[in-house]
């Protein structure tokens, strides 16, 4: 029971200070509508999650995530991703759908 406490003792310390460094940030440079500095890093992803999903549709956005994730050998990404995304004015969302599956591989790897 002892070390049960101490993990999750060390877990709260390490999302207090995580959650103080990761900001998700729009392309424009601001703040993800609906976050504060008071939610847990769990809270921020799906935040950033759902911001995906409404900027980009959410049958586009799991597309994105998709190839994302596990990217087609044969084919350039960046053409390919355009036509998925209706043109280049949605390719500015592409690092966000990167920084989302790399917190979610990290943060739910730990779990």
């Amino acid at each position: 029971m002892e070390k049960a406490k101490k993990i999750l003792k060390r877990m709260k310390t390490k999302e207090f200070i995580l959650g103080n460094l990761i900001r998700f940030l729009t392309p424009e440079g601001q703040q993800i509508p609906f976050l504060s500095q008071k939610d847990t890093i769990g809270y921020r992803i799906e935040a950033l999650r759902l911001y995906l999903e409404q900027q980009l549709t959410e049958k586009v956005f799991l597309e994105v995530y998709k190839i994302l994730q596990d990217p087609p050998s044969d084919e350039d990404n960046s053409e390919f991703l355009s036509k998925v995304l209706g043109g280049n004015t949605k390719m500015k969302f592409i690092p966000l759908v990167y920084q989302l599956i790399v917190c979610e591989d990290n943060y739910y790897s730990c779990l």
